[in-house]
């Protein structure tokens, strides 16, 4: 059985994010389950109340937190559409 759409959505997501890390000489990342299942609850709870805000940091341990509004189909190409609207934005810091 193959991978599901989401999960192959991450993987192609990470793969482009740590290609611009490279050139950013900063080292890979790699997926955590935990984390994604954690980032996608308060996605979809932000979603429902249609307001954009930071969680408290004390509920996301020493994890950062980068937010962005948009639409994305999770179909081809989209996931370096994704990434490099992120980086054109220079959330990057070294």
């Amino acid at each position: 059985m193959g991978k599901s759409a989401s999960k192959l959505f991450c993987e192609e997501v990470l793969k482009t994010h740590n290609e611009y890390r490279r050139k950013h000489q900063a080292p890979p990342l790699s997926l955590s389950s935990k984390l994604s299942r954690e980032a996608a609850r308060y996605a979809e709870s932000l979603a429902s109340t249609r307001i954009l805000k930071h969680s408290v940091e004390s509920s996301r341990g020493n994890c950062g937190e980068n937010l962005a509004w948009a639409s994305y189909d999770q179909t081809a190409g989209t996931h370096y559409e994704l990434t490099t609207s992120m980086f054109s934005l220079k959330l990057i810091t070294k």
